[in-house]
């Protein structure tokens, strides 16, 4: 029996070739489009707020120095701030901070509309005309409408006409209308967070599809461990006698002082200085029966040293010395008399 002779090198490729163009070429399954979260889209809007509002009032601080009346130019350095943010994300076809953090970008609906050399890595970006649109539309036009109703409250007041205010009014509230509709209607599609977004033509897409559900919760996390241990601290803090722990721990002297903690007088009155002593226990200057702790010296108020004295084993709040007796105040001091 004769060996099979070898088969050329190229057989299989020749033979793929046949039967791809024997087997009719099926169509290829539309992209699949990622859907986007519409909590993401709210929080990247919250989030580009927020940045915005410490960005002002950083500005504000800073343009305060050189005028003090920033009260007056307040929406003016809003307008400039977001002027800024606009150009440096939206106008460049670039994410918003608050979009970059949480792998989101704007998107076209109408990629028609998108010139060639605006498809940048595949994706649909803004056209000019959107961008001249939406920077109008979140800029300049929502001072305008500040601006005209604001001098429409102050003429109605004034002059008295009702009929341009109410006009306005009517406005405001279809405004107002068109936007509850347009929310409804956003978390039942998830696509046009706001009325000028639907109007532009305009929405939010993931930057990296692989990555949609990547969220980072650690500054949440730091922000509720501080929360929690400030709420802690609120409440332990007053259930502390600090006299009693510096008496027990000296080391804690260095920190509290000789004082009762919250800056008061430590009660003592020295003779000829004309000072009235102040209670340690409850911060009274005016003590209607002073009463000195002895052997210390400091005055009470005879209410605040008898509550002190049922507690068992009293430590004077200012110097932290036990006291032993208490003594109507006479003219001097009972170390002066002695």
């Amino acid at each position: 029996m004769e060996p099979a002779a070898n088969p050329p090198r190229d057989a299989w490729r020749t033979r793929f070739l046949e039967l791809s163009q024997a087997r009719p070429a099926s169509p290829s399954p539309p992209p699949v489009i990622p859907r986007i979260l519409k909590s993401l889209q709210l929080d990247a809007e919250r989030l580009d707020e927020e940045l915005r509002s410490v960005l002002k009032a950083k500005l504000a601080f800073a343009v305060s120095l050189l005028k003090p009346e920033v009260g007056s130019i307040e929406e003016e350095l809003d307008v400039v701030l977001q002027a800024l943010v606009f150009y440096f994300t939206v106008w460049k076809c670039t994410p918003t901070p608050g979009q970059s953090l949480l792998n989101l970008q704007f998107t076209s609906t109408n990629p028609m509309h998108v010139s060639q050399q605006a498809k940048v890595g595949g994706s649909d970006r803004l056209g000019k005309l959107q961008r001249v649109l939406f920077g109008i539309g979140t800029i300049f036009a929502p001072y305008a409408w500040s601006k005209f109703s604001t001098s429409v409250a102050i003429n109605r007041t004034r002059n008295g006409s009702n009929r341009l205010y109410l006009y306005c009014r009517l406005l405001d509230g279809l405004w107002q209308l068109f936007s509850l509709i347009n929310l409804l209607t956003f978390l039942r599609e998830g696509r046009y967070r706001n009325l000028l977004e639907r109007f532009v033509g305009m929405f939010c897409v993931y930057q990296n599809p692989e990555m949609n559900r990547v969220i980072g919760w650690e500054v949440l996390n730091r922000q509720l461990i501080w929360h929690e241990v400030s709420e802690l601290l609120l409440f332990v803090l007053p259930l502390l006698n600090i006299a009693s722990l510096r008496s027990k721990f000296p080391l804690l002297r260095q920190f509290f002082g000789q004082n009762d903690g919250r800056g008061m007088n430590t009660g003592k009155t020295v003779r000829g200085s004309g000072s009235s002593p102040v209670c340690p226990q409850c911060g009274l200057s005016d003590i209607v029966t002073p009463y000195w702790a002895i052997p210390c010296g400091h005055v009470y108020c005879y209410y605040c040293l008898s509550a002190l004295g049922e507690r068992g084993e009293v430590i004077c709040e200012a110097c932290s010395e036990v006291i032993v007796a208490m003594k109507p105040c006479p003219q001097q001091s009972p170390q002066e008399n002695s």
